[in-house]
């Protein structure tokens, strides 16, 4: 049987993989893509989700409302300063981040990319597998498991590894199909 943290490294990888996603730009605008932006205000720097609410309007448009009202021209400009590229548009005590349509060639773009992250993952998958054999035949030498007990951990293993990689392809897919559909 596998232990509980070799099951935790596969879900680790897939944890991964999902974060890595969700910061993906894919033309719905999501709070996750600006949360982490470093603001300058009270003469030091913090992520905007610090210091403001955050919420998707619709698929285009983010609404950012700073707790302290006063903050609003500060957060303006580190947003503006940011690699984002969408222009802040302050209204009253508010600010909106307007995201345009994405180019059917950026859409395949951030599709290949997605393809490239997911195959980045199932080679962290086929690592964690090398790792666990690693031990598991260690062990086997040293006598704690017998080669019956080894062959069926392989299964075991494999079935793990199997499974995963299907998530994987499913998460892959799903984030695929939301992309393209997008307009």
């Amino acid at each position: 049987m596998m232990t509980h943290m070799e099951e935790q490294k596969f879900i680790q990888a897939i944890q991964f993989f999902k974060s890595e996603l969700e910061h993906l730009r894919t033309g719905r605008a999501t709070p996750v893509l600006v949360e982490e932006i470093p603001i300058s205000a009270y003469n030091t720097s913090s992520p905007l989700q610090q210091l403001a609410h955050i919420s998707a309007q619709d698929a285009r448009t983010l609404v950012i409302q700073p707790w302290d009202k006063s903050i609003v021209n500060d957060i303006e400009k580190s947003l503006q300063a940011s690699s984002l590229g969408i222009p802040p548009v302050v209204s009253g005590t508010e600010i909106r981040l307007n995201f345009p349509l994405l180019t059917e060639e950026r859409r395949k773009e951030i599709v290949k990319i997605v393809h490239a992250k997911a195959e980045e993952t199932r080679v962290r998958v086929r690592t964690i597998r090398e790792q666990i054999l690693k031990t598991w035949k260690e062990k086997e030498r040293e006598g704690e498991i017998s080669e019956d007990a080894f062959a069926r951990l392989q299964k075991v293993l494999q079935k793990k590894v199997d499974d995963t990689n299907q998530f994987i392809k499913d998460i892959m897919l799903k984030k695929e199909k939301e992309i393209l559909s997008l307009s």
